[in-house]
């Protein structure tokens, strides 16, 4: 009898862990999605969105996942909204604004949420390769969202990364700064720092190779929208511009490919720093 009565108190507090930890859950979502549309982080869209992203990292990865995604939208979006303070009507010319919808969220978010389910779905043994290649994708988004902002603010005149004596104006997907680079680069030690921290990595060379991803895949977004991501020509104003619509007429493409617009190279160059973290741990560990 006395063993019965444990083991049910056992059970009791088991499920009642549970239940808390599904509450806190339900209420970090919330909480996040209601001060991502009051400071207008995020559209409706982008909101109902990032929704499926953060709750698929949260329940399938658990609260280190979770709480990494939400350094990345509050850091992303804190300096989205001071670089844009900065220069309005320029940056909103090339970014179309702060407020980020549906396609920003699942751009940057899918390879996070896919590593995230794979590490519910792998066996105890595996998990650890979901785990990295979840840190690198994040922290590619990181370092060139950093890199992007900081350029924008501090940096000077952009020039293209393919051809550094081409100038460019500020906001055109390729062209960089040295201080948006340095950005870039210092954030992906930074994240990779605290991404170290909560996994309870202590191999000193995976935060090497962490930080070192996350930048070559910042890096590598500037070279896809500096070649085959997508460019058009206003047919009133002559401007080039990243949409296919302008001072309300409908663009004519100038270069690259209209299916490569800058959602879709976030969504490579995302997938290229968690491949990247892959690649390098098996080479050198």
């Amino acid at each position: 009898m006395l063993i019965w009565m444990i083991k049910m108190l056992l059970e009791i507090g088991v499920m009642s862990i549970v239940f808390t930890d599904l509450i806190l859950k339900i209420f970090a979502l919330a909480g996040v999605s209601l001060l991502s549309y009051r400071y207008k982080f995020l559209d409706l869209s982008g909101i109902l969105t990032a929704l499926l992203v953060g709750g698929s990292i949260l329940f399938m990865g658990g609260w280190n996942f979770f709480i990494l995604l939400l350094i990345f939208l509050v850091v992303g979006s804190l300096l989205t909204k001071i670089s844009h303070s900065k220069d309005n009507e320029l940056i909103y010319f090339f970014n179309n604004g702060s407020v980020r919808g549906w396609r920003n969220v699942l751009a940057n978010g899918f390879w996070p949420m896919y590593a995230a389910i794979l590490y519910s779905l792998f066996p105890p043994t595996y998990r650890i390769y979901a785990a990295l290649f979840f840190i690198g994708s994040l922290t590619s988004m990181v370092s060139d969202t950093v890199s992007t902002e900081v350029g924008l603010y501090f940096g000077g005149e952009p020039f293209l990364i393919t051809n550094p004596r081409a100038r460019v104006p500020r906001g055109y997907s390729g062209g960089i700064t040295l201080e948006g680079l340095l950005g870039g680069f210092l954030s992906a030690l930074v994240f990779s720092l605290i991404s170290t921290n909560l996994f309870n990595i202590e191999n000193f060379k995976l935060f090497l190779i962490f930080a070192l991803s996350g930048f070559l895949g910042s890096v590598f977004d500037s070279i896809l929208g500096a070649t085959i991501q997508a460019k058009y020509k206003c047919v009133k104003c002559g401007s080039i511009v990243e949409s296919r619509f302008h001072c309300g007429y409908e663009t004519k493409l100038l270069k690259g490919f209209e299916s490569l617009d800058n959602h879709t190279v976030n969504f490579i160059s995302s997938l290229f720093g968690g491949v990247c973290v892959i690649v390098f741990g098996i080479l050198f560990l």
